[in-house]
């Protein structure tokens, strides 16, 4: 850090105060810190051997930036995840870690950060919020399971907690979510759709880069596709389209995050993919 008078001649004022780097000048970093909020049946780490988020938050953190990624219950309603998420933000504001963030958020945790900005006080402690495939407008699959889609309903055959969290992703339910909770000026919004293919067919396969449905999604990738959506074999492509919509990524929702089995399932780059992110968020100033 320097300080100097602006012009040597005026007699030493005014003065001018200059900061020149000179140790770790290379690593990047946002103006607040990036937070990884997993979606439904997530957690932060699956028996201490994969992350939700896998490699993401070390890949960053190693490139410079500030990045936390907390869990909280894998199956529960918006509101109660929601009120987790806030326990957690609470304790990283106390120790200074920051006074707003950038949320990063997969599937259900893009609803969650929704909510908790309309929350008293949230919305100056959220500077931005991304959604990766977040289900803004419903999803088929909850339809099916609480009986709303007329098409054989799974009711009685899922455990009762997931078909509650379920509950709140119906078309009709995320439809009043959304005049509930509408975009918070002070916030800035951003949404990702992840866009699969089935094994079957070629000219999609070939739009999305090679990437082909996991094989565990497949049933549930074939009932949007019965239904004309193009999907990530949990969330339509439509659906996730929400405020700044910034595109489609060739992924579906295992790849989202990182999740693909050698061979049988392409890779997406989901590291390249949040980097650019993190990268997006610091050219924005955020």
């Amino acid at each position: 850090m320097r300080l100097t008078p602006m012009d040597p001649q005026s007699g030493g004022q005014p003065y001018g105060l200059s900061l020149a780097c000179v140790d770790g000048c290379d690593l990047e970093y946002t103006r607040h810190p990036i937070v990884l909020m997993h979606g439904m049946g997530g957690t932060d780490s699956y028996l201490d051997l994969l992350d939700y988020f896998s490699g993401v938050e070390e890949l960053l953190e190693g490139a410079g930036y500030l990045v936390f990624a907390p869990a909280v219950d894998s199956f529960a309603p918006i509101d109660h995840r929601a009120g987790q998420w806030a326990e957690h933000l609470d304790e990283l504001m106390a120790e200074g870690q920051a006074r707003r963030f950038n949320v990063i958020a997969h599937s259900q945790g893009g609803l969650d950060t929704r909510y908790l900005i309309h929350q008293p006080g949230w919305a100056e402690r959220i500077a931005s919020l991304t959604t990766v495939s977040t289900p803004h407008h419903g999803t088929p699959i909850a339809d099916l399971v609480t009986g709303a889609l007329d098409i054989s309903p799974l009711e009685g055959l899922v455990l009762d907690e997931i078909a509650d969290a379920l509950a709140d992703l119906t078309s009709e339910r995320m439809a009043q979510f959304n005049e509930d909770y509408p975009d918070h000026p002070a916030v800035a919004y951003f949404s990702w759709a992840g866009h699969s293919c089935g094994i079957l067919e070629p000219d999609c396969i070939t739009e999305q880069n090679g990437e082909i449905i996991l094989v565990a999604l497949g049933p549930t990738y074939t009932l949007m596709w019965a239904l004309g959506l193009p999907n990530d074999g949990q969330v339509p492509v439509e659906s996730a389209i929400w405020a700044d919509f910034l595109g489609e990524i060739p992924a579906d929702h295992a790849n989202e995050v990182g999740h693909f089995i050698p061979l049988i399932n392409p890779p997406f780059d989901a590291l390249t993919f949040y980097r650019d992110e993190a990268q997006r968020l610091a050219a924005l100033g955020l």
